[in-house]
């Protein structure tokens, strides 16, 4: 297996040493003081660090994420208390999202840290005064000139480029604008359910519709199942820690930050989302917060996500719907062409 691998094992190995780094000061800040701007901290430089593994990516590209996450981070806190907008704002970020990912033009792994951060931080934030939307906006500044000492001064190490951002596209079943369409459905209907329904956390839906949509129907298919498992681990794992552990903060503190570290160190998918769905209800506890509400809402979020995300790409994706497609260019193309 690829994870047995001893050159998997030295990248998984610098991953988490980068992690850590870029986590400390923010985490330190937080453990010592109990002020929540730590997390803050921490977040927006974990976010901020992760498109490094790319080996394309540059101090340009990070100081390119620290300023769309800083101008979009505020506008999406604010369009969450008006659902009429929300929606269809969310709908063009998917499709924004599908071309620049499509297109190449940027390190792959640098649209999708900037969208997860702007999705997340504004989820957490949406019922803060903006006051506090105000700091964790400004912290990504500081966030940002301590990604770049870590990532291209203290621990510069990046291994090969991941085959596993492009898998999928040689054996592509939808089109760019069947992919951009996929994405804004999803994304829209995601966010439209989380409305109505009142989720907690809805930023779990909405990536979710989106990250299991891939241009290969088997390549999605199987994220799909690799994201629902990896939910149902994880948040089992979680909840478990915390049960178990109750009474032992400070093994469980260590616990949530192990977690953190190697939260995005793994490639391979289900090991990733197990980690990531771990941490919801360890750090709702640490947070204070309602562990065991945190872990049901990881998963029935996902769930929902999930479905919404397959449901669109096994349409869009299908035969009957290419064919359409097909006719419909035919029929504009016919009525282009000049008379006579």
């Amino acid at each position: 297996m690829r994870i047995c691998d001893e050159g998997y094992v030295r990248q998984w190995l610098h991953k988490s040493v980068r992690t850590l780094l870029v986590v400390v000061p923010g985490l330190s800040f937080f453990v010592t003081t109990g002020d929540q701007r730590g997390v803050m901290l921490a977040f927006a430089a974990l976010c901020l660090s992760v498109p490094y593994g790319d080996r394309s990516f540059r101090p340009a590209h990070l100081a390119g994420c620290s300023l769309v996450a800083v101008l979009l981070t505020p506008a999406t806190v604010w369009l969450q208390h008006y659902p009429k907008l929300y929606v269809p704002f969310i709908a063009l970020a998917g499709v924004a999202y599908t071309l620049v990912r499509r297109s190449t033009l940027l390190p792959p792994r640098m649209p999708t840290w900037v969208l997860i951060y702007v999705l997340y931080q504004s989820s957490e934030l949406r019922a803060e005064k903006w006051s506090t939307v105000s700091t964790a906006d400004l912290l990504i500044v500081p966030a940002m000139i301590w990604v770049y000492v870590t990532c291209f001064y203290l621990w510069p190490w990046r291994g090969a480029e991941s085959v596993g951002q492009s898998s999928g596209a040689s054996q592509s079943a939808m089109t760019v604008p069947a992919n951009a369409a996929c994405a804004a459905l999803s994304m829209a209907t995601a966010a439209a359910v989380t409305f109505v329904f009142n989720l907690p956390h809805p930023n779990w839906a909405v990536w979710s519709s989106l990250t299991v949509i891939r241009p290969a129907r088997t390549v999605s298919l199987r994220r799909s199942a690799e994201r629902l498992a990896g939910a149902v681990i994880g948040c089992a794992l979680g909840l478990g820690a915390v049960r178990a552990l109750n009474d032992a903060l400070a093994m469980l503190a260590v616990i949530t930050v192990v977690v953190v570290v190697f939260m995005v160190a793994f490639e391979q998918y289900t090991l990733a989302v197990v980690v990531r769905s771990a941490l919801a209800p360890l750090a709702a506890f640490a947070l204070s917060g309602d562990a065991l509400g945190a872990g049901e809402a990881r998963f029935f979020c996902i769930l929902i996500g999930v479905t919404i995300g397959t449901t669109y790409m096994l349409i869009l994706s299908s035969q009957w719907v290419s064919d359409v497609a097909k006719r419909l260019v035919k029929k504009i193309r016919r009525g282009e062409a000049p008379a006579g």
